[in-house]
């Protein structure tokens, strides 16, 4: 943007606002030293699921403006300095090569074609491993002799000024002390028993010999603790796929913390599954205890969805006793001949955020109608019917997808839920999860509308305004169309080249309709099926 407006500088006061702040940012980034300390801003405590007395909350911190844009040019600077020692393996937080980023969808894309490669006859094994509050563990002694490490592998010798402000990153945050303000700022939330992640209590679980290793904890969401992390878990990485290796065909892959391990050999698999849990305890890190699959089907499928570490395990197609069909990893669940769907747990998110739209909009009239009374004064909302397209569009945009002008599809450039996952385009699909969120979509639309019409009629301080003619008129649009429908998005392109038709003459020598190839209308709000 400094660019575009490069000749205009004298006119938009903004541009020359942004150049002085930039130029401060870089003056003082060349100029760091260890004296300074990079301190977050804030502390916030957020909730994994909801919010109350009992739930689990994550401790986050936010950095202002200024800090954040010197930590970015840090991270890019250390990422690029250890980028060619990690393994590729490594999915996360990697920098950008030949114009290509890599992404957790090509991980998962790199299970599905090693599965595809292996003969649906031989038996696969899978093991997956997940760190417990990773982030919140990381002893500082370890962040630092391990990015030297990696650095020295690739013959990097590191500016003084990047030391300097890794040492000012770590020494700006400890976990202990941060964990202590979430405390505080929950208690005045009325939030007494939250669930806080405990280190120490951690690695007393899983049985590790607790070692004083001086300040723990990387501050979760800021640039360079990715890069910590794959600085950290590199080691880890080396160890696993030398021992999965030895034996059989095997595939590995690491996003951030989640590690998926699949080999044709058993023993392969659990003693690399082994060997990285090992390297995880020499590095004050614990990992969720491997829960062992006894079996898939019945009861035991939603708990071997709800483990985070499992070991070794079948992973077959067919044959309801002899192993597993679907696995999971970074928000996909795929099967052996390449069957994609989204996990059970984003479904379940989704639809609630749909009935929490519903309730949002309807609790947002309730709080205006009480402001209202008040002063002595009726609440005046539109039509119902407009309230329902609007919250009906809206729902559309965040699913899909806004429609494009003067269309009934996605626009391409639109962001949606459905984007977030291009996995789904390039193979079979199964589409009854998505369904599930188009059906949660049309009863969150009934539930407005039941909801919508007792509050008009039952509540004295929320008037309806259908007094002109044109208030009154409904919409013609009802329903959102195949198109704009969850599993619609992934559904295979229709063919758009039509079957030839000979032409066949009637009795006053015209071509009928069919022969033609026009359809016949059959209604106003006909669907293509």
């Amino acid at each position: 943007m400094l660019r575009v407006v490069s000749g205009k500088q004298a006119t938009y006061s903004w541009a020359k606002r942004l150049r002085r702040f930039l130029d401060d940012c870089r003056h003082e980034a060349l100029s760091w030293d260890r004296s300074k300390v990079h301190k977050a801003r804030r502390v916030v405590a957020i909730p994994k699921e909801r919010p109350g007395n009992g739930q689990t909350y994550r401790v986050v911190v936010t950095y202002s403006l200024r800090d954040s844009l010197i930590a970015s040019g840090f991270a890019a600077y250390l990422g690029a300095a250890i980028d060619g020692a990690l393994d590729d393996c490594c999915f996360a937080f990697r920098p950008v090569r030949n114009g290509e980023a890599r992404t957790h969808h090509d991980a998962v894309d790199g299970f599905r074609v090693f599965a595809s490669q292996i003969a649906k006859g031989t038996d696969l094994w899978v093991a997956e491993c997940d760190i417990q509050g990773f982030f919140d563990s990381v002893p500082h002694k370890v962040a630092r002799a391990r990015l030297r490490a990696m650095a020295a592998k690739t013959g990097t010798t590191l500016d003084e000024r990047a030391i300097a402000f890794l040492r000012s990153f770590l020494t700006g945050y400890n976990y202990a002390s941060a964990r202590k303000k979430a405390i505080k700022q929950l208690r005045v939330q009325h939030v007494d028993r939250p669930i806080l992640f405990d280190p120490d209590a951690a690695l007393a679980d899983v049985g590790d010999k607790i070692v004083d290793r001086g300040k723990r904890g990387i501050p979760q969401g800021s640039p360079l603790s990715g890069v910590l992390a794959n600085a950290i878990l590199a080691a880890a990485d080396e160890r696993c796929v030398k021992k999965l290796r030895r034996n059989g065909r095997s595939h590995y892959a690491r996003y951030c913390d989640d590690v998926l391990l699949v080999s044709t050999n058993r023993e392969s698999c659990r003693s690399a599954l082994d060997a990285y849990v090992r390297k995880l305890g020499k590095l004050g890190l614990a990992h969720h205890p491997p829960h062992t699959v006894r079996r898939y089907w019945g009861r035991n499928m939603r708990r071997f969805w709800e483990e985070k570490s499992k070991l070794p395990y079948r992973w077959r197609s067919t044959g309801r006793a002899l192993g597993v069909p679907w696995v999971g990893f970074l928000g996909y669940q795929f099967k052996r001949d390449g069957t994609l769907r989204i996990r059970q747990a984003s479904i379940r998110r989704e639809i609630a955020k749909q009935r929490k739209i519903v309730d949002d909009v309807l609790r947002s009239m309730q709080t205006a109608a009480r402001a209202q009374r008040a002063r002595g004064i009726a609440h005046k909302i539109p039509p119902t019917h407009r309230i329902e397209h609007k919250v009906r569009m809206h729902l559309v945009a965040i699913g899909v997808g806004y429609p494009s002008e003067h269309g009934t599809s996605p626009s391409s450039s639109s962001l949606s839920w459905c984007k977030a996952y291009p996995l789904l385009r390039s193979g079979p699909v199964e589409l009854q999860p998505l369904k599930d969120l188009d059906r949660g979509r049309t009863s969150a639309m009934k539930a407005l509308r039941g909801r919508l019409t007792t509050l008009v009629n039952t509540s004295k301080d929320i008037v309806e305004c259908t007094s002109t003619p044109a208030a009154r008129r409904p919409f013609g649009l009802h329903y959102v169309g195949h198109s704009l429908s969850y599993h619609g998005q992934f559904l295979p392109a229709r063919r758009t080249t039509a079957t030839p038709v000979t032409p066949v003459s009637t009795r006053g020598g015209s071509v009928s309709a069919r022969a033609k190839g026009i359809t016949p209308k059959r209604g106003r709000h006909t669907c293509p099926r």
